[in-house]
Parts: structure tokens; C-alpha cells; sequence
């Protein structure tokens, strides 16, 4: 907790600054909702210039301006289904058991598993990096981030019950967007660990990717468009064993004249008995998969 009240402390004392410049910014997903405020070191923010811009420069000069820091972002975040499938299990325990159809499914639980914890603050500090087509742009069509990440919170979700766990993690991490009129590519790639307070809970180092790509007018089917890819995978911090996978795959059907996507996601998350230590292990000292079903819709 000293580490984030100082970083917030240095936070209040940079918006103070005049010559600061700061934005918020706000986004509502099902999943994964936040709130934002970003402050900038610098007058101008650095933009890539040109639509003939591979996927693959993009990721190097993200990669060396991570370590020239010209921003800092502190986010809330917060996860809405997941947090209220816990809830559910909480507070109207009957219903959730109604929605078991085997031992090892449950809807509510596949529909909100992936998602460790229910809310987080957020520190990043490192480069943004907009991308316009061409230098008269008045909107950037993306931006990139690049640099170190720490966050924290004070709960984590094991099938759907919270648990009171202080948990501190730290990554490097590159990410961002570029659309146009008929298409949008999301990616992220990250490596860190995650530190917890709580006993039963192993502390784990992990790597992670996501690539996600949306065509409005395509329609056929493929493999690349109009699809996304998530994958994780955590490592014991004293073993390095693996002691968690998580993949996610999606197909999407746009809505061109919206600008919209339906998507259907399916995947799985397992775990190892070993991930959790004490009175969290689970029962039957076996390894647990759980199915996740995610309807949703991409704006």
C-alpha cells in the first residue's frame, strides 16, 4: 500500500504542474470497464505518420520508446460481469446452483470466469503513440502504448466467491489500436508477475498476448478476419511450473453500416491444484477446467 499511495501522491502533484497536459477517458464493456486520466510530460504527443505502416514497425517503435517514458496513466477499472457472477453466488445461492448442468459446468461461472479479480488501480508509466494517415489529419485513427505497468487490488474471484487478497502486479506491456473506415486491429502483448498477500494464493510470473481484428465488410468466413485470439499462461514464482492457461477465441459478425460486431467467444481456463495452497485448495487435489461462453458485441 506505501508504493501506491506514493505513486498517487506523484500522480496529484503532476496534474498540478501547468506544464502538464492531461485527458480523461471512459469505456463501458461488459468485461472490462474504466475510467482514465492520463498526464503527459510532454508538449506534443509522439504520432506515426502514414497508412503504409506495417503491424511489425509499429511493435519496434513501440518497443524503444517504452523505455523513454513520456506518459503517466492511472486507470480504475472495473469488471462487471465477473464481478456480479460472484453476487449472484453470494447473495442467491439457489439460483446459481440451478445454473449447474454438470459437476464441472456451471453458465454463470462460464460466462464470468477469466477474470481474476473485480476491480483494479492502475499506474502506467511509458510512451503513447498516435497513428494518423496522413499529416492534415484533424482525429488519430489509434494509438499505441508501450511501457511498465503496476497495479492493485484487494480481491480475487476463485469460482465465483471473493476471497480477500492483497495483490500487487507488475508487467511490461505493449498495446494498442488502429481502425480506419473498414477495419480495426486491437493487440497487446505483456510479460510480469503477480504478488499475493493472501497465503493460499500462489504468486505467479506470466507472459500474455491478445491480437483481435475486426473487417466491416467482410463476410465470408477466415480464420484471420473478423476474428480475435487471447491466450495466458502463469508460472509458479518459486517452481516455474506452469500452474494456469487461459485461451480465449473469437469470431465476430460485423454490422458494417453500425460500425459494430456481434462476437461469440469460447475457451478455457486450467488450473492446477497447486495454484492454491491451505483451506483454498480444492477438495479433490485434482487440476480444474472450466468452459467459458461469452456472447458480447465490440464497438
Amino acid at each position: 500500500m506505501k508504493i501506491v499511495h506514493a505513486i498517487l501522491l506523484v500522480v496529484i502533484l503532476m496534474a498540478s504542474c501547468t506544464n502538464v497536459n492531461a485527458e480523461f477517458a471512459a469505456k463501458f464493456d461488459p468485461y472490462y470497464s474504466y475510467l482514465s486520466y492520463t498526464t503527459s510530460f510532454f508538449p506534443e504527443r509522439a504520432v506515426a505518420i502514414g497508412e503504409e505502416l506495417s503491424e511489425g514497425r509499429i511493435y519496434r517503435e513501440l518497443f524503444v520508446k517504452s523505455f523513454i517514458p513520456g506518459y503517466l496513466l492511472t486507470e480504475f477499472s472495473y469488471n462487471p460481469l465477473p464481478a456480479i457472477g460472484g453476487y449472484v453466488k453470494q447473495y442467491t445461492g439457489d439460483i446459481y446452483n440451478s445454473m449447474t448442468f454438470t459437476p464441472t459446468f456451471n453458465l454463470i461461472r462460464s460466462l464470468s470466469a477469466g477474470f481474476e479479480e473485480p476491480w483494479a488501480l492502475t499506474f502506467f508509466l511509458g510512451e503513447i503513440l498516435g497513428f494518423k494517415y496522413a499529416e492534415e489529419e484533424p482525429d488519430y485513427m489509434g494509438v499505441g502504448y508501450s511501457g511498465f505497468l503496476l497495479s492493485y487490488g484487494d480481491t480475487h474471484i476463485k469460482d465465483n466467491t471473493f476471497i480477500g487478497d492483497s495483490w500487487l502486479q507488475g508487467e511490461w506491456k505493449i498495446k494498442g489500436a488502429r481502425f480506419s473506415e473498414h477495419q480495426k486491429l486491437v493487440w497487446s502483448f505483456r510479460i510480469g508477475g503477480k504478488y499475493h498477500g493472501n497465503p493460499g494464493i500462489k504468486s505467479v510470473y506470466y507472459f500474455a498476448f491478445d491480437r483481435s481484428r475486426t473487417d466491416y465488410g467482410f463476410h465470408k468466413f477466415s480464420f484471420i478476419k473478423n476474428a480475435a485470439l487471447s491466450y495466458q499462461v502463469d508460472f509458479d514464482s518459486q517452481k516455474f511450473d506452469a500452474v494456469r492457461h487461459y485461451l480465449l477465441v473469437s469470431k465476430k459478425f460485423p454490422i458494417a453500416d453500425y460500425r459494430l460486431a456481434v462476437k461469440v467467444e469460447l475457451g478455457f481456463v486450467w488450473e492446477r491444484s497447486s495454484k492454491y495452497a491451505g483451506v483454498l485448495k480444492p477438495a479433490d487435489e485434482g487440476d480444474r477446467f472450466q468452459l467459458i461462453i461469452r456472447p458480447n458485441v465490440e464497438f
